[in-house]
């Protein structure tokens, strides 16, 4: 078998790539090096050396692995995940593969004819079987964010091939910044895990009757299949639909969240359903005085409790992306997922696209600050400002704080003129972008000066308002739906809520079980700890002995199913033992791992301790 054959029977097997999509332009022509070895060039510019480009590769890659300067912020050896911005004849893949055994792989080409030129003159069976690698092959540069999204990794080094990028500026521009947008949203994750972890078990321990008793999210499924949805963010453009929000409700489902809820109700329209997802009390200030309305609530278990006794009777619960609610799914039944791009807005979308409506529009989605404004008028932020204003510190000095502490970025609204967005905001655009560009929901905006959305279409307000009365249908799906959360609560879920006690006596036993092992193991290194810091010498031997037992809690402690709940609050010192220390001294080790010791430690006792209330509010609802 030759090389291409070879080359393109791997393709089809391994990648789904089938020999007539690799067709040669026109333009691309392979040579043979000064050394031997193919090379190629477009039109008048070579992609790799014309005279070695294996060695070229090999020069470049070194280099790009070689240790930083001490000084340096990051070092390359750190990075888990390498992004390729071209792929040319494979001879960077190649070398990279060689030279890195644990990094994942990206390679971004959006000329397939150079991979068909590969194919033709390069063996690339090495690099077609490595499982470390993934493609992006003639596609859009949003993928690159949704590959980087499934793998999860945690540090991320862009490598662009110069003679690739300089035939293609505008892509690659591109790719780089899906990539950015990837690392300010895990940034923004690790910050916000940081800030709100403790909050969120917490919660969700307080919620776990809730959780149980009601259906998932997998049970709505295409609830509303045929309908179209009416989705009310919070931004100030809602001030000038509001107006027509009588008539709009006519036509579609109404999907308010938690910012908008009360707005809505005060002109006039109940929302048909709620989507609240925020852990924090203040979040739960904007639905004051919304106790006696009855929308069917979508929230995740985790959202303060409050918002909970304000709707009592309909929900409906997407699982927990948190290891404590994911250990009572599995102990139950799942609740399938929400999506989540940071914002509420982003998750009332997904709830609408699972609940198979037909479209959705929105209205309050500006992303951005039109006319200089943060909020629309009666909000709880906006009312709250008023409140605390004074002479000295009028309300719209607050607005003017919020907007210029954000570290404003300029973009295009949809009419073509410049708004001010911030970078949170931006992550947002990227989600809605990544997303409409996966599913094929067709979504709409209302905000004619709003942030402007690749795929999400402005329409006119007359456009909507074209559309036919089906309100009837709508209460009528709705009253199903109540039905049929009425008739869970009865059986499935009252099946739920009656193991739930159960189901937190186990983990108690298996955190217990846990606990033991990192006590022990506190002990050991603090015996060690003082050691190295002088306060303690002790024999050789014994030094030996206790970091065996160091050895020995770490592979305990690994093997233990609750681990996964207790290291969630301290995930950057659980990572820390599986890659294995980077340390360089003795002294330094030892330190970090008594740390994770004791916060391993600290958690244990904090989820005991939200286990024993849980259980407490259990027995109360029972």
């Amino acid at each position: 078998m030759n090389i291409p054959e070879k080359n393109h029977r791997l393709l089809l097997e391994k990648l789904g790539i089938e020999k007539e999509s690799l067709t040669l332009n026109n333009d691309i022509i392979i040579e043979k090096s000064a050394k031997g070895e193919p090379t190629v060039k477009i039109g008048d510019s070579y992609i790799h050396s014309k005279y070695d480009p294996a060695g070229e590769a090999r020069k470049v890659i070194t280099a790009a692995l070689s240790p930083q300067p001490a000084h340096s912020a990051v070092q390359n050896e750190t990075f888990d995940c390498w992004v390729f911005g071209g792929f040319g004849l494979g001879y960077y893949i190649e070398s990279f593969l060689d030279s890195n055994d644990d990094a994942k792989i990206i390679i971004v080409e959006p000329e397939i004819s150079l991979l068909a030129a590969a194919a033709q003159v390069r063996d690339l069976e090495k690099i077609i079987n490595s499982d470390r690698i993934y493609y992006v092959i003639s596609a859009e540069p949003e993928v690159v964010s949704l590959i980087l999204s499934n793998i999860q990794v945690e540090k991320v080094n862009y490598f662009q091939m110069i003679s690739e990028y300089n035939m293609n500026p505008e892509y690659f521009d591109k790719v780089k910044k899906n990539i950015s947008a990837y690392i300010s949203r895990k940034e923004i994750n690790n910050n916000t895990l940081r800030r709100f972890g403790k909050l969120w078990v917490k919660n969700l321990s307080q919620n776990l009757a809730q959780f149980t008793l009601f259906p998932g999210l997998i049970d709505a499924q295409n609830v509303f299949a045929n309908i179209p949805a009416l989705i009310v963010a919070g931004g100030p453009s809602l001030d000038a639909i509001f107006p027509y929000f009588k008539q709009l409700a006519r036509r579609y489902l109404i999907v308010a969240v938690d910012t908008s809820f009360n707005a809505s109700v005060a002109a006039g329209v109940i929302p048909d359903i709620l989507i609240v997802i925020d852990p924090q009390y203040w979040n739960s200030r904007h639905l004051d005085r919304s106790s006696e309305y009855d929308s069917i609530l979508i929230s995740e278990p985790s959202t303060y409790s409050k918002v909970f006794r304000i709707f009592k009777n309909y929900k409906y619960f997407s699982g927990s992306v948190f290891p404590l609610g994911q250990y009572f799914e599995d102990a139950t039944f799942p609740r399938g997922k929400i999506g989540a791009g940071g914002s509420v807005a982003t998750s009332a979308w997904d709830f609408a696209r699972q609940a198979g409506c037909s479209e959705v529009l929105f209205i309050g989605l500006d992303l951005g600050y039109p006319d200089k404004k943060t909020h629309f008028k009666g909000s709880f932020f906006e009312e709250r400002s008023h409140t605390l204003s004074n002479r000295l510190c009028p309300a719209s000095n607050m607005d003017f704080s919020l907007i210029t502490d954000a570290t404003l970025i300029e973009t295009e609204s949809y009419t073509g003129a410049v708004v001010f967005t911030d970078k949170r905001l931006e992550i947002y655009r990227q989600w809605f972008e990544e997303q409409l560009n996966i599913h094929s929901l067709k979504t709409m905006n209302l905000s004619q000066n709003g942030v402007k959305i690749k795929n999400m279409e402005v329409i006119e307000l007359k456009t909507a308002l074209e559309k036919p009365d089906i309100r009837a249908l709508i209460d009528a799906r709705i009253d199903s739906i109540k039905n049929f959360i009425d008739e869970y609560k009865k059986g499935k879920g009252m099946e739920a809520f009656l193991k739930t006690e159960e189901v937190l006596n186990n983990l108690y036993i298996l955190l217990e079980n846990l606990i033991k092992v990192v006590t022990e193991a506190k002990k050991s290194s603090e015996l060690l700890l003082n050691h190295c810091k002088g306060i303690k010498t002790l024999e050789p031997d014994y030094v030996q002995a206790l970091l065996g037992n160091l050895d020995k809690a770490d592979a305990d402690i690994l093997s233990q199913s609750s681990r996964t709940i207790a290291g969630f609050l301290l995930q950057d010192t659980i990572r820390a033992i599986t890659r294995g220390n980077t340390e360089k001294t003795f002294s330094a080790i030892i330190e970090k791992s008594h740390k994770i010791y004791l916060e391993l430690e600290e958690s244990i006792k904090l989820h005991r301790k939200y286990i024993n209330s849980a259980k407490v509010l259990l027995r109360k609802q029972t």
